[in-house]
């Protein structure tokens, strides 16, 4: 059986996000091709540090590498000792190399590493490694690939390598991680010079190194053309159909005293848009009372007549919070790149009322399988929300629409099929 080595700098599980997530399903399903290992950090030295609860932006340091499985997966995953220090552009791509050479892969396949990500493609040139992209990595070196700025989806591509573009990136990006409670981006800003004039060459020369960069959706993959000569590739997430599957409701939905919607993921971000949908609740709580806003994760937000607030359930057990609620609301601001959740609500017959950036309109069917709105549009979304606690049977319509949807384009077999399982075999 051939070797594949799967290297991502900022896994950890539990997940803190999708892209652990959707990486630890691949990982899962070329288990069943090749011997399949991760290679992930361990940050002995910092390790205290880690141990803090969600939300992330309130940890002391960067979550990574802390691997706690409930059950054991069929993949391989083997730990690096890094320190602090080895985070560094004459160290980083040496030492994941060193670890690399020691498995003797057939095929490399990168996935998270933020701004050392260019430093660790280069190392690994002769591999002629296969890239994944969550974000958007390199058309924004703001935090993790946010293209969001001035409260809008941002034009200007880092990549550009003009001077208004390299300017107004760097301020961008430095205002944003300056201000920002958690050192977890800011350490490996300063630390990979990403401010630097030289950093968006080397991105550049990294990334074409990549035999494919798959991307999360068409969108990023549009931005990213222009700039790389290698195969592009947009790719979506998969789930697991078998675990996320509809709920029995205890009662009709035409009996129900009243539908919930659902709110949930890092809500604490401000691009996340959970201010749009308090707005949009608190303008339809003034003509009725037939519905309520499920929460979760978010304590802190101010209590209100119609708001549930949920504790943060762990991903292990995400089910019972999708099992509370009746629809999903997806206010996103930024262009979420292909978020998880909404795939996981549908698969559970939940319909999503989503904005339209990133990835989301590649999810959502409009009228289909929920509303596909302008972002930060507060009456759009309440339209949308009165229409459906108003037409209870295209609720119900949308509900098995939106199962359908997931069963036949994004179970993680489909996914992996159609995108994954041949993409070596012309290495």
């Amino acid at each position: 059986m051939k070797r594949l080595c799967i290297i991502d700098l900022n896994f950890n599980w539990p997940p803190d996000g999708g892209a652990a997530v959707d990486l630890h399903c691949i990982a899962e399903q070329y288990s069943k091709q090749y011997h399949t290992t991760l290679l992930i950090p361990r940050l002995a030295k910092v390790a205290n540090l880690c141990r803090q609860p969600w939300p992330l932006s309130k940890t002391k340091f960067f979550l990574r590498g802390q691997v706690s499985y409930q059950n054991k997966p069929p993949y391989e995953h083997i730990a690096m000792d890094l320190s602090t220090q080895d985070y560094h552009p004459n160290k980083i791509g040496k030492i994941v190399q060193n670890e690399v050479a020691k498995l003797n892969p057939d095929y490399v396949f990168v996935a998270g590493g933020w701004y050392f990500k260019p430093h660790i493609l280069e190392a690994l040139e002769v591999y002629k490694p296969v890239l994944r992209i969550y974000a958007h990595e390199m058309l924004c070196i703001k935090g993790d690939g946010l293209l969001f700025r001035e409260g809008k989806v941002c034009d200007i591509n880092y990549l550009d390598g003009t001077k208004n573009s390299f300017q107004t990136c760097r301020a961008c990006s430095s205002r944003f991680l300056l201000g920002y409670p958690s050192p977890r981006w800011i350490f490996e800003y300063i630390r990979s010079k990403a401010y630097s004039k030289d950093f968006r060459d080397r991105s550049l020369r990294g990334f074409n190194i990549a035999s494919h960069v798959l991307v999360g959706n068409h969108f990023i993959a549009n931005r990213l053309r222009p700039y790389l000569k290698t195969n592009i590739v947009p790719v979506p997430h998969g789930i697991d159909i078998k675990r996320f599957k509809p709920k029995q409701r205890p009662q009709n939905i035409e009996t129900k005293p009243f539908i919930r919607f659902l709110v949930t993921g890092r809500v604490d971000m401000e691009i996340k848009g959970l201010h749009i949908a308090l707005a949009a609740c608190k303008l339809l709580w003034k003509e009725r009372h037939d519905f309520r806003l499920v929460l979760g994760s978010a304590s802190s937000v101010k209590n209100h007549d119609f708001l549930i607030n949920v504790p943060w359930i762990p991903h292990d057990s995400v089910e019972q919070l999708y099992e509370q609620a009746d629809i999903l609301i997806l206010p996103s601001l930024w262009p979420d790149p292909f978020p998880i959740v909404a795939l996981e609500a549908m698969a559970m017959g939940l319909p999503v009322i989503g904005t339209n950036v990133g990835g989301i309109p590649e999810e959502v069917i409009d009228e289909q399988t929920g509303y596909i709105i302008p972002p930060g549009d507060i009456d759009a979304l309440m339209n949308a929300m009165k229409r459906l606690l108003d037409h209870k049977d295209i609720l119900s319509s949308m509900s098995i629409n939106a199962t359908k949807r997931i069963h036949s384009h994004f179970s993680i077999e489909k996914v992996f099929q159609a995108h994954y399982r041949h993409l070596f075999e012309n290495h």
